[in-house]
């Protein structure tokens, strides 16, 4: 009797990487960061493998910023908090109208600054808006996948993976949209071998729900790899998954981050 094993992803959206993050991300010992793209595909062999040994894969991934762009949910909060005070604020306005992508940082305030702007009035308003919105299932599900992350896990899915998704997202405000965004842009999601995991509160820090997370995808099966934009994550899981391929991905990150493990790869994109 032929025997059908699944793989478990995790994965966090299909634009390219296509803009130099505010903060460039640094390795634990200054070296020069080691890039290996070949690690998807060794990914893929290790899942196939696992299954051929009767044995449960897991692949992890993040979600904004990882497999997701969130560049658009950002423009468009703030081109829509620009329509608002077209009088009150005009320099900003103007601005915002010639904002482009590359523009569009991880904090707002590197945003403005990139367009020109360093009004600490318009600045303040525009963070209490743009913190009422952007988690949100209204707006979370603007965000667009990376090229390539959408091909690349159903890769995975279809030889025979389990998916789960490890998200900072909460379960409340963001996990409807993140499900219906899912769906939509052609990720695995609905079935059995296909999970979500969402922070049951937006008060959790990110790191320490992925901890606790973790504890529950290491019993899913075979944890074979791990991927996230986010320094202190792929350090966390490093130390939580021995023996996994753990990857970096370099598009944007807290400018608050800590230094990424030496011994850890990266990647610049999907393909």
């Amino acid at each position: 009797m032929k025997l059908l094993f699944t793989v478990s992803i995790v994965l966090t959206l299909s634009l390219t990487f296509s803009f130099t993050p505010a903060f460039a991300a640094v390795t634990s010992d200054g070296s020069a960061p080691v890039y290996k793209p070949e690690l998807l595909d060794e990914t893929f062999k290790a899942c196939e493998k696992a299954i051929a040994e009767k044995e449960l894969p897991v692949v992890v991934f993040d979600l904004d910023s990882t497999l997701y762009n969130n560049a658009p949910r950002n423009r468009a909060i703030i081109e829509e908090f620009a329509a608002t005070v077209t009088e009150k604020y005009p320099e900003f306005c103007a601005a915002v109208k010639t904002m482009k992508d590359e523009n569009l940082a991880y904090s707002l305030d590197d945003t403005l600054k990139n367009i020109g702007i360093t009004d600490d009035k318009a600045l303040k308003e525009l963070k209490k808006v743009w913190y009422d919105k952007f988690f949100t299932d209204k707006y979370v599900v603007l965000d667009k996948p990376y090229e390539g992350a959408v091909d690349y896990v159903n890769k995975i899915h279809k030889a025979g993976a389990k998916i789960v998704y490890l998200t900072g997202r909460d379960t409340p405000d963001m996990e409807k949209g993140t499900l219906e965004s899912l769906k939509n842009d052609g990720f695995p999601i609905g079935d059995t071998n296909s999970v979500l995991m969402t922070k049951p509160e937006k008060k959790i820090k990110d790191n320490e729900y992925k901890k606790t997370a973790a504890a529950d995808i290491l019993k899913m099966g075979k944890v074979i790899a791990s991927f996230d934009n986010e320094p202190k994550n792929v350090n966390l899981f490093k130390e939580l998954f021995p023996g996994a391929i753990i990857v970096f991905i370099e598009t944007n990150h807290s400018p608050k981050a800590v230094p990424v493990d030496a011994s850890i790869p990266w990647i610049k994109s999907w393909k």
